[in-house]
């Protein structure tokens, strides 16, 4: 009978289903609950960037996350099964610790959500604490054992969170010298006459083709590796993981991988500027295409693999042997679940109660959190026209921006090579001209696209950290950020800066907010950028320009006015987000001792309870104990270290029944460890 049950691990686990409460059912619709909770709260958050995906090449990366993380839990889908219904029998005064600590971390992720939410990068913050959420609700719903397993799946989920682009540009500047310089030398080895130059801060080869062209090839951030080397990093990790092999091979595929990638990219360059110097600029800026980052990515990967099992002697894909005994100890825990079963049928109507109320929490505080929770950018009240058709032409709608005393707004342009440029949908001009003599002309510049991404940062486009401080395009003279709305907030970024070889100041004040715009007849939501820009002379002027310059933005804010504002509770998190934060991290440390010193009393217990045992158990202890010692404490081999002691054959099924009963006196436990993602169950002794 048993034989005809238990094939395999998942038959075990089928069988176990129907013999245990709540069972594999109930453990998916916990996993339901936990999915549902994470998508609910995060949804704003992931919609941005997986739009963002979309348009920016350095975030593309993100699109395939989704199909990594469902491989990664198929791949421990028995072990997590089996782990789901681990029943944890911790003693009263520490049984409700993982739920304890389950709740401290989503309070520790909520609280990073709401303080992220008053920053200027608030996406970062937010999906920086989604893992943090999840494996929070992972330990409410489940055990220890079932995070452990699940954990290396939820903290790669913080490859979601997008790498600012500040970060990618500076880091890409950088790497793009270091594969210019090495594309020019290796081209100057093979006799090319070529040499280098900054175009605006980009570092460029330059060439004289066999027709006595000039030929100039800028490497920007897109040519220098750093999307391939993010994407990379991502499918290294990944392959780290499920390599089944030591830690430091795992480790030394990964660091082998990031120089591979960025050789990989000095190659691209190079055979470019082959081409280019051979058959000119169109050929190689096709070619350029063809081998973009993603061909990179799965060339390194390639090789990648080919190096983890040609140098390393790893093992990615090939199925480890399961050992039989594997199987022989699952059979034998039928009978051990099925007699628990039989015998805590008291302690699981309660467990399957306390569960049944957990979901339904759960579900209640999701709702409610998406009901009060903050949006990640405001929404304007109402559709409005972007362009509207005048006797001069079509024009940008000066309905967009408010009306403000002593102000006459105008219409400048729309400049359609820089939304051609950028992949913005609109790019429009206003100005606000004084009446008055002496007052601030203040320049609106209005951006619109589908993605935030595409919204460049003014500090961005125009200060790198590859070019010389006395070679950069411009001098920064001030960058901070400020709040210009308090409910929800709104923060604004100033920048001051000041052109090489010129005297006049630029200061920009500028903000991201999604909008509901009229476009062609149709309401689309699109990501607005709103910069407020103004120029003088003497530095010393800075902060009185600022403080001209910043009514404009808050009075633009209190027009375009929001859909929804913060309550109480928002609000209240916020205002002691660092005392709830720093109060809840605490705790959860405090957790670590306490239940360090509850284990050893409890350790010491059992200690005093064995020396009161019958002897036959107290010999079966002391097998399981030098079963631990010398093996894997399995059943089958405390059964084969008991053989040997007594010199005897063993009645399994009655060894079962002592194991069985010791473990309700709390002198042993049974446990599931992971051998290979595939459940193994061991006996440990407690004293």
């Amino acid at each position: 009978m048993i034989r005809k049950v238990l094939s395999g691990p998942l038959q075990y686990l089928s069988k176990l289903t129907a013999l245990r409460t709540p069972g594999l059912k109930f453990a998916l619709l916990k996993f339901a609950v936990i999915v549902f909770a994470v998508v609910a709260i995060y949804f704003q958050d992931l919609s941005l960037v997986f739009a963002d995906s979309l348009h920016y090449e350095g975030y593309s990366y993100i699109l395939l996350i989704p199909a990594l993380v469902t491989y990664l839990l198929f791949r421990k889908r028995r072990m997590l099964a089996a782990a789901v219904l681990y029943e944890d029998k911790n003693r009263e005064d520490t049984r409700h610790l993982p739920t304890l600590a389950g709740f401290l971390l989503c309070l520790i992720a909520l609280t990073l959500y709401v303080f992220g939410s008053q920053t200027f990068s608030p996406l970062q913050y937010h999906l920086i604490s989604l893992p943090m959420f999840a494996a929070g609700l992972t330990l409410i719903f489940f055990n220890p054992i079932t995070l452990r397993q699940a954990f290396f799946p939820i903290v790669f989920l913080l490859f979601l969170t997008p790498p600012p682009v500040t970060f990618l540009n500076n880091v890409g500047s950088l790497l793009s010298v270091g594969s210019t310089e090495t594309a020019n030398t290796i081209a100057n080895f093979l006799g090319i006459e070529s040499w280098i130059s900054i175009e605006s801060g980009t570092p460029a080869i330059n060439l004289i083709r066999p027709n006595n062209q000039p030929l100039l090839l800028i490497v920007d951030v897109a040519c220098s590796g750093i999307y391939s080397l993010v994407g990379f990093a991502l499918f290294a990790t990944f392959l780290a993981y499920i390599v089944r092999d030591k830690i430091w091979k795992r480790i030394a595929i990964m660091i082998v991988g990031f120089p591979l990638i960025y050789l990989l990219n000095i190659i691209r360059i190079t055979t470019i500027v082959l081409i280019g110097y051979q058959w000119g600029a169109e050929i190689a800026l096709e070619l350029f295409h063809i081998l973009g980052g993603w061909i990179l990515v799965f060339l390194g990967t390639l090789l990648l693999l080919v190096i983890a099992e040609k140098i390393f002697k790893t093992q990615i894909f090939k199925k480890a042997k399961v050992n039989s005994q594997n199987n022989l100890t699952q059979r034998s825990n039928i009978k051990l679940h099925a007699s628990l079963v039989n015998n805590l049928k008291r302690p699981k109507k309660k467990a399957q109660a306390s569960n049944a109320a957990k979901i339904v929490v759960v579900i209640l505080v999701t709702l409610l959190i998406v009901y009060i929770q903050s949006p990640v950018f405001s929404l304007t009240s109402g559709p409005a026209p972007i362009m509207i058709q005048t006797s001069y032409g079509q024009q940008g709608n000066l309905e967009l921006l408010p009306q403000i005393e002593d102000y006459s707004l105008r219409f400048v342009y729309r400049d359609t090579d820089f939304e051609q440029l950028s992949g913005q949908d609109f790019s429009l001009a206003f100005a606000y001209h004084p009446e008055k003599p002496g007052d601030l002309a203040v320049d609106v510049s209005l951006e619109v696209a589908e993605s935030t991404v595409v919204l460049h940062l003014w500090e961005v486009c125009l200060i790198t950290w590859a070019v010389p401080k006395g070679d950069q395009p411009v001098t920064a003279l001030d960058l901070r950020d400020i709040r210009i709305q308090e409910d929800p907030p709104i923060i604004a970024r100033y920048f001051a800066f000041q052109e090489q070889d010129k005297t006049r100041i630029q200061l920009v004040l500028y903000y991201f907010t999604t909008a509901l715009l009229e476009i062609d007849n149709t309401i689309q939501k699109k990501q607005v950028k709103l910069s407020f820009i103004t120029y003088f002379d003497d530095p010393e002027d800075l902060n009185i320009m600022e403080s001209r310059l910043l009514p404009f933005a808050e009075t633009t804010v209190n027009y375009w006015g929001t859909l929804k504002k913060w309550n109480i509770i928002t609000a209240a998190i916020l205002q002691n987000s660092l005392p709830l934060t720093c109060i809840a991290i605490a705790i959860l440390i405090g957790l670590l001792p306490f239940s360090w010193i509850q284990r050893r009393r409890y350790f010491k217990e059992n200690a005093s309870a064995y020396q009161k045992l019958h002897p036959d158990n107290r010999q079966i202890l002391d097998v399981a104990r030098e079963t631990e010692k010398k093996n894997l404490p399995t059943f089958e081999n405390i059964a084969e270290t008991y053989e040997k002691t007594i010199t005897q054959p063993v009645n399994k099924h009655k060894l079962l029944k002592y194991l069985v009963e010791l473990e309700e006196l709390g002198v042993i436990r049974n446990e599931i460890i992971c051998k290979q993602d595939e459940p193994v169950y061991i006996w440990k002794t407690q004293y």
